[in-house]
């Protein structure tokens, strides 16, 4: 029964993700924008908490940080303040009640079956399994739709590039996303953060790794003026493969990290997401005029 409560919990947590407002596309200055709220019921009881989604990270509080204590000077189990909910955790006496004499304070442990009173836009008072920061984050993964890398070359795609000329290769959509996660008693943010850019560049040869977007390249300005840290070069030409091309594989590394209003914060395990294109490439041919 507590392991059923707590799945109708989590499963009735209200996921918003926002992706960030970057002014440009090859940032990593961590900055997101900060979306509308949101809410949805959870029966609990007879009753019908709000659950309330707000506020991905922002520069001012990083993702690495634990979000900070509800107002009112208690550091005791409770939603974030700024969702207008004060909520304390009891232990459940033999007659079925809350021990009121003796709230639990900092929150009880993941998994611990206790009551939960809550005052706020809609008063929550049962019995329930806590959810700490760490289980609420960690559902919340699935929800947030990380998108395979945008690349941009140069040479751009659909024209040929050259062997023995470096390509330029960069990430268009390189920035960090966010999802914050409610149930009664706990709100967990997780942010996600590109690492790296690896390309299998579908010539047989070991892959490219990037640990940047990579440097756009400006066809106003000379090459000799310009460079990368994430150009690759082809040793021979894509005569003869399928279609003539190169199947290029890039796929972007996300570093997770979550904090939560328990003030408990971590990592996740990495996740990679991948997309495909084609290149052909072609020899360089050079033109030798004779004497006569």
């Amino acid at each position: 029964m507590r392991a059923r409560i707590g799945a109708l919990l989590i499963s009735a947590a209200i996921l918003l993700v926002s992706m960030a407002s970057l002014s440009h596309a090859e940032s990593t200055d961590g900055a997101v924008t900060e979306p509308a709220s949101a809410s949805a019921g959870a029966g609990v009881d007879g009753g019908t908490p709000n659950v309330h989604v707000n506020r991905p990270a922002s520069p001012s509080r990083p993702a690495s940080s634990p979000a900070p204590a509800p107002a009112g000077g208690r550091s005791g189990p409770a939603i974030d303040s700024a969702h207008g909910y004060d909520c304390t955790w009891y232990p459940i006496g033999p007659d079925g009640r809350p021990v009121e004499s003796a709230p639990y304070d900092p929150p009880p442990p993941d998994g611990t079956y206790a009551w939960l009173r809550c005052s706020g836009p809609q008063n929550i008072d049962g019995p329930r399994t806590r959810q700490s920061g760490a289980t609420v984050a960690a559902s919340a993964v699935e929800h947030l739709p990380l998108p395979g890398p945008e690349v941009a070359t140069n040479p751009a795609a659909g024209h040929d590039q050259l062997v023995g000329v470096p390509t330029w290769l960069w990430v268009r959509n390189w920035r960090p996303m966010a999802v914050t996660a409610a149930v009664p008693g706990t709100t967990a943010e997780l942010v996600a953060t590109p690492l790296s850019v690896s390309y299998d560049m579908g010539d047989g040869e070991a892959p490219l790794t990037c640990e940047g977007p990579g440097t756009p390249y400006d066809t106003s300005r000379p090459a000799e003026a310009q460079r990368s840290e994430c150009t690759y070069t082809y040793a021979r030409s894509s005569a003869g493969r399928p279609g003539s091309t190169y199947t290029v594989t890039a796929t972007i590394s996300w570093g997770l990290r979550w904090s939560s209003t328990t003030g408990q914060g971590g990592t996740l395990p990495t996740l990679r997401r991948s997309s495909t294109f084609e290149l052909r490439v072609a020899e360089a041919q050079a033109l030798v005029v004779g004497r006569r």
